[in-house]
């Protein structure tokens, strides 16, 4: 294992839900000038619900941000989709489609957090609100009775991978074709990657990196006393089918309060990964995001 030290992308970004943290982010576009995307429970609140249900429901809130994080565009609400772990953009004709979890329940585990039981693809409408069966919604259940689903699309590969656990936590990534996929076709899938065993710490965020064959984990929980920064325990890991192909330390960002590490996305074009840090105080969370070459 090699300690990494990543570049700043963007650093205290207020997010629309000022007392939720960020879950995970992705961008309208692989290059810099591309907008920002970004997943919370919605807050206490929103639609006449307190946080707590919201958590339990699996209500998210979408932010979506300018190039450089200083704008709020606009935002979307997403009733019953889940706990926002991982999110994804193909374009449509016009505008852009997130992908994500939906259909929010909870388990297989004791944990009161609603998770997507299966995906969607939802046409992005700044300020509306949605559930998982509105008709700007399309859904996908290619592991019907299970959970804890969640995507992650590379482009440079036209690959989709979604991430699974069946009713004994097992848990697997497995890619298939992009354009199958969105055809509703699971029958052949192209690599199925079990996650390393045993997962290192807490799961704050995943994505399929480019080339479409291996699975990039953030795992890691915010600083304290037994949790120090640097270096914190926050790692950056690669694997495969085959096992873990690399493993970093990610000791960046060491003044920030709470420093809790949320959200992984590629960004293909620029051969980068960009990790996300959550920093507080819990009234006015703000996002960060960290680059470094994969």
């Amino acid at each position: 294992m090699t300690d990494s030290v990543g570049t700043a992308v963007l650093t205290g970004i207020a997010l629309h839900e000022a007392g939720s943290v960020m879950q995970s982010f992705t961008r309208s576009n692989p290059s810099p000038t591309g907008t920002w995307f970004f997943a919370q429970i919605s807050g206490d609140g929103v639609n006449g619900l307190p946080s707590a249900a919201h958590i339990r429901l699996g209500d998210l809130t979408i932010t979506h941000k300018s190039a450089d994080g200083g704008t709020e565009m606009s935002i979307m609400y997403l009733q019953g989709f889940g706990h926002g772990e991982a999110i994804s953009l193909s374009f449509a004709s016009p505008g852009l489609y997130l992908w994500l979890e939906c259909a929010s329940q909870q388990g297989p585990t004791t944990n009161v957090d609603g998770w997507g039981t299966k995906i969607a693809r939802v046409l992005y409408n700044g300020g509306a609100t949605v559930t998982p069966y509105d008709p700007s919604v399309t859904i996908y259940d290619p592991f019907p009775g299970q959970y804890r689903l969640s995507p992650s699309i590379d482009p440079t590969s036209n690959r989709i991978a979604i991430r699974h656990m069946d009713a004994s936590f097992n848990e697997s990534y497995v890619i298939y074709d992009l354009t199958a996929f969105a055809a509703g076709d699971f029958s052949t899938p192209l690599l199925t990657i079990p996650l390393i065993s045993p997962s290192p710490g807490t799961q704050q965020g995943w994505t399929l990196l480019p080339g479409g064959a291996s699975i990039g984990l953030l795992t890691g929980d915010h600083t304290s006393g037994t949790n120090p920064s640097p270096p914190g325990d926050t790692l950056l890991t690669e694997f495969n089918g085959s096992g873990i192909i690399s493993q970093r330390r990610l000791t960046e960002a060491t003044g920030l309060v709470w420093r809790e590490p949320e959200g992984l996305d590629s960004v293909s074009v620029t051969g980068l990964i960009c990790n996300g840090w959550t920093s507080g105080p819990s009234t006015a969370y703000k996002a960060n995001v960290y680059s470094r070459a994969f």
